[in-house]
């Protein structure tokens, strides 16, 4: 175990415990959708920000091994979560030439870039850590996906137009350097999209612990403000944050809803009994967009920072 502290105030700003550590290490599932178990390490806040996040975690060596390692399924729900990440990139990004370079970070089995390949998009490249999920990717797509993290000097700086990260950056035991990195890949004037959960939203302040949001994987979540403060925080114009409404499986509902395990079992059947898979409902369930833009005239070398 390592311990951790805000990615927005350092290591020295004092925390409040919110939720003590249930954890079975001998457990351990990292698998994509999985049925929820209510595992999670000790959760905290920032008594400066109010950001939350897992204090102790395991340390990134395992993390990476887990996420390689880790089942991924291919269901329904990828499918809406796609067409959502498709919706939220075409209604906050400008209109783009589809001469226009785009990275995908965490890319699952490269679903994401296949849609934006049907509206004509070719200069495309994804990195996504699980091996499950690179094997399961489409002819069109395997060859554009790297099975690597994403880190600094995963490519040249100023190489990408528009960069993408959707659901990942409340995994990583260091946010603030993923972003700074991706700040560095992008060309002055390129975009950034994010998808990310709220903390604070609706159904996280209902829920409180029982949300599926505080779960193993989820080392960081944050809320509108200091998803902001993230992005600003290395060099980026944050254009908008904005609460969306995202589509929604009828079994996936049941199966992130905290029902006791026990009868998840029969309402599943249930509902495929009757068909609801089929049935899709869009709600607002918690998630966030975050679209910024690299200041012209930032230069190449610490992206971090604008030119005099």
């Amino acid at each position: 175990m390592k311990e951790t502290s805000c990615c927005l105030c350092g290591p020295a700003a004092p925390s409040r415990e919110r939720y003590p550590a249930r954890l079975s290490p001998s457990a351990v599932n990292f698998e994509a959708r999985k049925l929820p178990t209510g595992e999670h390490f000790r959760i905290v806040a920032c008594a400066s920000c109010g950001l939350v996040y897992s204090n102790p975690v395991f340390d990134a060596d395992r993390i990476s091994a887990l996420y390689r390692d880790a089942e991924y399924r291919v269901d329904d729900q990828i499918e809406c979560m796609m067409q959502d990440y498709l919706e939220q990139f075409l209604a906050l990004l400008p209109p783009l030439p589809v001469t226009s370079k785009i990275l995908e970070i965490g890319g699952g089995h490269g679903r994401f870039l296949e849609l934006l390949q049907e509206r004509g998009f070719r200069d495309l490249a994804g990195m996504e850590p699980g091996a499950s999920a690179v094997r399961q990717a489409s002819p069109a797509v395997r060859p554009l996906l790297r099975n690597e993290l994403f880190r600094e000097g995963s490519f040249p700086d100023d190489t990408f137009d528009v960069a993408c990260i959707f659901q990942v950056l409340d995994h990583v035991p260091d946010p603030d350097a993923i972003v700074r990195a991706m700040a560095r890949v992008l060309k002055p004037g390129g975009y950034l999209l994010t998808v990310n959960h709220d903390v604070r939203a609706l159904p996280a302040r209902v829920l409180g612990e029982k949300m599926p949001i505080f779960d193993i994987e989820h080392l960081y979540l944050f809320d509108p403000k200091t998803y902001a403060t993230l992005f600003r925080k290395n060099g980026l114009e944050v254009l908008r944050v904005t609460a969306h409404a995202s589509r929604y499986t009828v079994p996936h509902l049941l199966k992130m809803f905290p029902f006791p395990c026990s009868k998840k079992e029969g309402l599943l059947a249930t509902a495929h009994a009757l068909h609801l898979d089929r049935v899709r409902l869009k709600f607002n369930g918690g998630n966030m967009t975050l679209a910024a833009r690299k200041p012209f005239g930032t230069r190449s070398c610490g992206a971090d920072r604008p030119s005099p």
